[in-house]
């Protein structure tokens, strides 16, 4: 990476952490309160298969360090909140060289204001972290029926992430990733029951070098999307959605995406949430066009001491590999209290990817991850528990980025983590 390109890149770091910055500014006052929650965990466990090769499997003993901290700041017209957190990651009892220790840091971070009619906000979410292991937010403890703060600790991340997270398992180096998305809004009343929404999103990828020895490329997109819904019903809403991108990679020709999709949101009850959308997109990318199907399912489901979400969707996205696929993702996440002091949690987490159009084929794959947590509260602030996870990957890729088929592995840790009440 020259240093006239890692120059341009840190002004538009700059320039997306101002505007959010200033936006943070106008919504949250001088006397707006913050409050400021503190998390740490510690972990160890036995990976069989580290990379999840599918010849020579590697195992080694994976410890993790995490301190994160979310913020909050809210007035009567405005909020301001986050999620920041930083990773320490340590291989040990493995005999390969290249499996160094490392760091990594995720921020999620958002503000917003309202008006008489409408609404104004921005959400920048950035990661520097490895695409070998993804690092996740701390998962969060249930606290009881009827609480808003109810499975929602650690997941201001899914959604900004639900877009990116096919470069999981990209390869089976441990390449760094810097990537960052800046995603200002607004929104308009335009009656009692009819609202617009005006969207404009700039994302940016980069890789280190071992990323681009590996096929990877650096890239950014543009992304600009204009809604219109309206409530059909005091439970069922009805929406429709436009958009147009582009898409920028090295050593690639720009690729255009458009997109048009219908859907709707009905609460079927208090407790349960259900959501749909159905669209098509077409992408273009100078020599060649492809139209394909997008689709989005939503479901979850509030219990007495459980709860469900389901998220299931296809959409054409930009890859780590510098060009756009067609990518089908299923996020699944159950979470139950047992006892008064046991939390039981289980996500699985899944995605095809295929290239759109022509072309080496370097970008098609398949990956499924199952993560069932069992977590005991020893006290209102420290916990306690064994975590598990398998993952099993399906690679169509050329030999000249490492072969093909299929593999799978096992990780079995123990955690202790540090979680205070949390305050609402």
């Amino acid at each position: 990476m020259s240093a006239i390109n890692l120059c341009i890149r840190l002004r538009r770091l700059r320039w997306a952490l101002g505007c959010l910055a200033a936006l943070g500014l106008a919504a949250a006052p001088a006397h707006g309160a913050w409050l400021v929650e503190p998390s740490l965990e510690l972990s160890t466990g036995y990976d069989d298969n580290v990379r999840l090769n599918d010849d020579e499997e590697e195992d080694a003993v994976v410890s993790t360090g995490t301190v994160q901290a979310r913020l909050r700041n809210v007035t009567e017209r405005s909020e301001v909140s986050g999620l920041l957190g930083l990773t320490y990651l340590t291989y040990s009892a493995t005999d390969e060289e290249d499996l160094d220790d490392e760091d990594a840091q995720f921020a999620d971070l958002s503000a917003r204001r309202d008006y008489q009619r409408g609404e104004l906000g921005a959400r920048l979410t950035g990661r520097r972290d490895l695409i070998l292991r993804l690092i996740d937010p701390i998962p969060g403890l249930l606290t009881g029926a009827g609480e808003d703060a109810a499975g929602d600790r650690g997941e201001p991340l899914d959604e900004a992430l639900a877009e990116d997270d096919i470069d999981l398992n990209a390869t089976r180096e441990q390449v760094r990733r810097t990537w960052y998305r800046l995603s200002p809004y607004g929104s308009y009343q335009l009656g009692q029951l009819t609202s617009v929404r005006l969207e404009y999103s700039f994302t940016e990828r980069m890789f280190d070098e071992e990323g681009e020895d590996q096929g990877l490329r650096d890239s950014t997109a543009h992304m600009i999307r204009a809604g219109l819904s309206r409530d059909l019903s005091p439970r069922t809403s009805g929406s429709i959605t436009v958009g147009a991108g582009r898409f920028e990679s090295d050593d690639r020709d720009e690729t255009d995406n458009y997109t048009a999709a219908v859907g709707f949101s009905h609460q079927v009850s208090p407790q349960v949430q259900f959501g749909a959308e159905v669209g098509a997109g077409r992408v273009d990318n100078g020599v060649e066009e492809e139209t394909h199907l997008t689709y989005g399912v939503r479901l979850s489901r509030q219990m007495l001491v459980s709860r469900l979400s389901l998220r299931a969707e296809r959409s054409a996205q930009p890859s780590s590999f510098g060009n756009v696929v067609e990518a089908d993702r299923l996020t699944v996440r159950y979470q139950r209290s047992l006892s008064e002091r046991v939390e039981f949690d289980a996500r699985i987490h899944g995605y095809r990817t295929e290239q759109v159009g022509d072309g080496a084929d370097e970008s098609t794959r398949k990956y499924l991850a199952a993560q069932p947590r069992l977590t005991w509260r020893m006290t209102p602030a420290w916990n306690a528990g064994v975590d598990y996870l398998y993952r099993w990957i399906d690679r169509d890729r050329p030999d000249a980025f490492g072969g093909t088929g299929t593999a799978q592995g096992n990780m079995v840790s123990v955690f202790i983590s540090y979680q205070p009440p949390r305050r609402l």
